[in-house]
C-alpha cells in the first residue's frame, strides 16, 4: 500500500492495542465482537491472525482478562480491562489527548 491509504493503515495498526482497550473500556467483549468494531471505527478489516495475538499479549501483561462462557455448542471468550488495564488506557488517553491538542495548536 501507497500513499494515503498505505499511511492512514499503518497508523491503525500502531493504534490497534489502544483501540482494543478503548473498546473493552466501554464494555466487556468477545475477540470477534472487537475484531467487528475496530473495521467499523477504521474501515480496515483486521484478520483474526492480528487480533487475537495482540489479545493475547494484552491478556499476558496483565492489562485485560478473558473468561469463557458457553453460547450453544460454540466455547466464547469474552474480554475486559483489568485495574491496570483501566490504569494504562487512561494514561495512553492522555498522551494521545495531548499529542493531539498540540497538532490543533500547529495548524491554527
Amino acid at each position: 500500500m501507497k500513499g494515503k491509504d498505505g499511511l492512514l493503515r499503518a497508523t491503525a495498526n500502531g493504534l490497534l492495542r489502544l483501540m482494543i482497550m478503548w473498546i473493552l473500556n466501554k464494555s466487556e467483549r468477545s475477540g470477534y465482537s472487537i475484531m467487528k468494531e475496530i473495521q467499523r471505527i477504521t474501515g480496515i478489516k483486521y484478520h483474526s491472525g492480528v487480533i487475537y495475538p495482540l489479545l493475547y499479549s494484552l491478556e499476558g501483561d496483565g492489562l485485560i482478562v478473558g473468561k469463557w462462557r458457553t453460547s450453544g455448542r460454540r466455547n466464547i471468550k469474552d474480554y475486559s480491562l483489568t485495574s491496570d488495564g483501566m490504569l494504562a488506557f487512561q494514561t495512553m488517553k492522555k498522551f494521545i489527548s495531548s499529542f493531539i491538542r498540540e497538532m490543533d495548536d500547529l495548524i491554527e
